[in-house]
């Protein structure tokens, strides 16, 4: 079953969800889906956090649709302050093949890089990659 919630002021981490959407103005919490939620909220920025578990750390996703100038603006700002914050830089592997190909562009966190270097995979979307972090 799908619900949405507000989240406000500090939370406990145990609380703390898979999917986050930030928005710039209110948000009808009155939907049946995640699909809904963005029919309903259309101008949201969206966070999809990787899960670590015993297999590995899955990827994170982030995005954003809008046609609202201001909430645009807003996005495109966190966009940049994210991306600084981040490394660049991966080699993409098949688990199927093994084929590897390099992605110049795909983004990680030194806590990601960190826990590789421990062992811990990194997780593509699908089952299908993993990433060797540079």
């Amino acid at each position: 079953m799908y619900r949405a919630v507000q989240l406000e002021g500090s939370q406990n981490a145990d609380a703390v969800p898979g999917k986050i959407s930030l928005h710039i103005y209110p948000v009808d919490l009155a939907v049946r889906s995640g699909l809904d939620f963005v029919d309903k909220n259309p101008n949201g920025f969206s966070i999809v956090m990787g899960q670590e578990s015993a297999q590995g750390l899955r990827e994170s996703f982030l995005g954003a649709t809008t046609e609202d100038r201001d909430a645009m603006k807003v996005w495109r700002k966190l966009r940049k302050e994210v991306r600084d914050s981040l490394n660049s830089g991966a080699w993409r592997v098949s688990t199927v093949n093994g084929a590897r190909s390099r992605d110049d562009s795909h983004l990680s966190t030194s806590g990601a890089k960190r826990l590789q270097d421990q062992g811990v995979p990194s997780l593509g979307m699908s089952d299908w990659v993993v990433f060797e972090l540079d």
